[in-house]
C-alpha cells in the first residue's frame, strides 16, 4: 500500500484546526486584557470623583470620563460608557444624590434610582463595617463594547459590565453643579 501522500494530508486536515486553535487562544487574551482595563477604567474613575471634596461639573466629569478611556489604550476607547451616580445614607435612608450618563463620549444606559440604592445598600451592607448617616459612595456602571479581530472564534461584538464603587474621601456628599 503507498502512503505516500498521507503525511500531506494529515497536514492539510490539521493546519486548519491548529489555525484556529491559535487565533482563538489570541482572541480570549485580548478579551482578558480588555476586561480587566475595563474594571480599571471604572475604578480610576470612581476614586477621581471620590477625591472631588469641592464637587463636580459635567465637563470636569467628561474629562475624567476621557482620562478613564485612556487606561483602555491599546483598545477601542470609544465604547466606554459609564453611569456615575452619588448616593448617601441619610440617617438608614439611602438616596441618589445625582447621576450622570453623558460623561463620556458614548451616553451610557441610565440607572434607575433603584438600581443604584440597591447597589449602595449591597455595599453598605457587605464592605461597610459601620454605614453611619452621611456616608457617601459614588458608583460607577461602566459597559464596554469589545469587537473582536476575528469574528469567527468568539463571534460579534461582547459586552462587558463593571461596578466599581468609592468612598468620598471627604466622607461628605460630593456635589455636581449642573448634573
Amino acid at each position: 500500500m503507498d502512503q505516500r501522500g498521507t503525511a500531506g494530508l494529515e497536514f492539510t486536515l490539521v493546519v486548519p484546526l491548529m489555525m484556529i486553535f491559535l487565533f482563538g487562544a489570541v482572541e480570549a487574551v485580548q478579551l482578558v486584557g480588555a476586561h480587566s482595563r475595563v474594571e480599571n477604567a471604572a475604578d480610576a474613575l470612581v476614586n477621581i470623583v471620590a477625591k472631588q471634596s469641592t464637587g463636580v461639573t459635567p465637563a470636569l466629569l467628561t474629562d475624567i470620563c476621557v482620562a478613564a478611556q485612556r487606561t483602555l489604550l491599546p483598545y477601542k476607547a470609544t465604547s466606554l460608557a459609564v453611569a456615575i451616580v452619588s448616593v448617601t445614607n441619610y440617617s438608614g435612608t439611602v438616596l441618589v444624590d445625582w447621576q450622570d450618563d453623558t460623561a463620556c463620549p458614548t451616553a451610557a444606559t441610565a440607572v434607575s434610582s433603584t438600581t443604584a440604592i440597591a447597589d449602595a445598600e449591597l455595599f453598605y451592607n457587605s464592605y461597610s463595617r459601620v454605614s453611619q448617616s452621611g456616608d457617601s459612595i459614588i458608583i460607577a456602571f461602566a459597559t464596554y463594547t469589545y469587537a473582536p479581530i476575528i469574528t469567527y472564534v468568539l463571534g460579534g461584538p461582547i459586552k462587558m459590565t463593571h461596578t466599581a464603587y468609592a468612598r468620598s474621601r471627604s466622607n461628605t456628599t460630593i456635589p455636581c453643579t449642573g448634573c
